[in-house]
């Protein structure tokens, strides 16, 4: 959240970037989050005359650039708590985390693709605690 107020974007704002990424469908995340058509043509309509979306919908490089920060952002603020555990702590947490999603994907208690853009498979993030 705190990463979309530095760049001035809502939330549905927000869900129409992610979809220009191609990361999620809108057929998937709009009736999830509950935006009506109106909302999200609003939404387009005002990416676009800030330059992050171009007239088809497709994120300009603002809107790439734009996009990029908040990622980066939100990676940044979400990292401390991860690099308190230290390596090994982090470690176990991961290998516990991933047996854990890995059964919930196989079952399907998370569809693919899915409202929040989550991958089905966990990255390995690298961690440093210096």
């Amino acid at each position: 959240m705190a990463a979309l107020l530095t760049e001035k974007i809502d939330g549905c704002e927000a869900h129409l970037t992610l979809t220009a990424t191609g990361r999620v469908a809108r057929e998937t995340i709009q009736p999830n989050r509950g935006w009506s058509d109106d909302e999200w043509s609003a939404a387009q309509e005002r990416l676009t005359q800030r330059g992050w979306l171009d007239d088809s919908g497709a994120l300009t490089n603002e809107g790439q650039h734009g996009r990029s920060r908040i990622e980066q952002l939100t990676d940044d603020l979400a990292l401390t708590p991860w690099q308190s555990l230290g390596e090994n702590n982090f470690a176990r947490l991961l290998s516990l985390m991933r047996t854990i999603s890995t059964k919930i994907v196989e079952q399907k208690g998370v569809p693919s693709p899915n409202p929040i853009g989550s991958p089905t498979r966990v990255a390995n993030p690298g961690l440093t605690t210096d």
